[in-house]
């Protein structure tokens, strides 16, 4: 039981080194409000570590699950009507 606490000890100084070392790297510090936002995304990000094609598999899939975006949508009709009507 204490080398599993040893362990557990261990591996939780690591990952708050890591955490330090990132948020400094990164970005050279954070504000305490936004302290929450910056461990989500250190969380997120050890979490994918080890599959780095995870984000772009995600990406893949939302924009497989969404039907195409029409010309008109991207552009406005007001400014598709006024090209169409100067050619």
């Amino acid at each position: 039981m204490l080398v599993i606490d040893e362990v557990h000890h261990i591996l939780a100084g690591r990952a708050i080194g890591n955490l330090h070392q990132w948020l400094i790297g990164t970005y050279h510090g954070v504000s305490k409000p936004q302290l929450q936002v910056y461990l989500d995304e250190f969380v997120f990000r050890h979490n994918r570590r080890k599959t780095p094609a995870a984000a772009f598999q995600t990406l893949l899939g939302l924009g497989t699950g969404r039907k195409s975006t029409e010309y008109e949508q991207i552009w406005g009709a007001k400014r598709s009507q006024s090209q169409h009507g100067a050619c």
